[in-house]
């Protein structure tokens, strides 16, 4: 055999302590089948039991929650409840002052015994309705009571969502309303103040009558702090006839 290798040596081989390098190519081909065996992976029956992964592990895409979506109607619903609720304050108040007007000028009323020589000891009367204008003033305080009665229930109809279908009718009904009240409410102060001056300049009835037209004075006083309230619930009507919302 060592005859026949020798006999039949490949010209150019190189040989190395009595192997021959035709060898070579067999032991490279073990060393890779070992190499790539080591690098096989196991069967799975042999393999580590791995860890489950739930979709905790795997971060899902950001979207939008809805929450985030309607926190800005929220908050834009806000404004006008708070709009909503101020003139409904704002009506409370101006109610009160305009049933103290009406009050007043209803029960204004005195009686004075006359010390004059022709009629000494008779007792003379006066009320309200002798000033015409005292008149009108009493008839603007109870037209602006009812209508601010109206203008409670409308708010409060709208603040809790009631009114849904005729909102818009009511928001004009308003918008117009606080214009014609506020106006007459103005006019009607002016009116019995400028008729309770004039008398007392030109006649001695408030001289007289003195309870009686301090009693009238403050009536149009009263009138006047309503008509300034009025104009508060005359903005917040413009506002929301600007904007349409409430």
């Amino acid at each position: 055999m060592g005859g026949y290798f020798h006999d039949h040596q490949v010209p150019g081989a190189q040989y190395i302590d009595g192997h021959d390098s035709r060898d070579a190519p067999l032991r490279n081909i073990s060393h890779s089948a070992e190499t790539s065996h080591a690098h096989t992976p196991e069967h799975p029956a042999h393999a580590e039991p791995e860890i489950p992964r739930t979709n905790a592990d795997y971060p899902n895409p950001t979207a939008p929650s809805a929450s985030a979506n309607t926190t800005q109607p929220q908050e834009g619903a806000a404004m006008p409840n708070a709009l909503l609720i101020f003139a409904l304050i704002v009506q409370i108040l101006a109610i009160i002052f305009l049933f103290a007007t009406v009050g007043l000028i209803a029960s204004a009323s005195e009686t004075v015994i006359a010390s004059d020589f022709f009629n000494f000891g008779a007792e003379e009367k006066l009320s309200y309705s002798y000033f015409t204008p005292i008149r009108y003033t009493l008839g603007v305080a109870v037209l602006g009571s009812l209508y601010c009665v109206y203008a409670i229930i409308s708010l409060i109809l709208r603040l809790i969502g009631i009114a849904l279908s005729c909102k818009k009718a009511l928001l004009w009904i308003s918008y117009i309303g606080d214009q014609v009240i506020l106006i007459l409410a103005v006019t009607g102060g002016t009116a019995a103040a400028s008729s309770l001056v004039s008398t007392k300049d030109s006649s001695n009835t408030c001289v007289t009558f003195t309870s009686l037209c301090s009693r009238l004075a403050i009536a149009t006083g009263t009138l006047f702090i309503s008509s300034f309230f009025l104009v508060f619930t005359l903005v917040i009507s413009s506002v929301c006839v600007c904007n349409r919302r409430i």
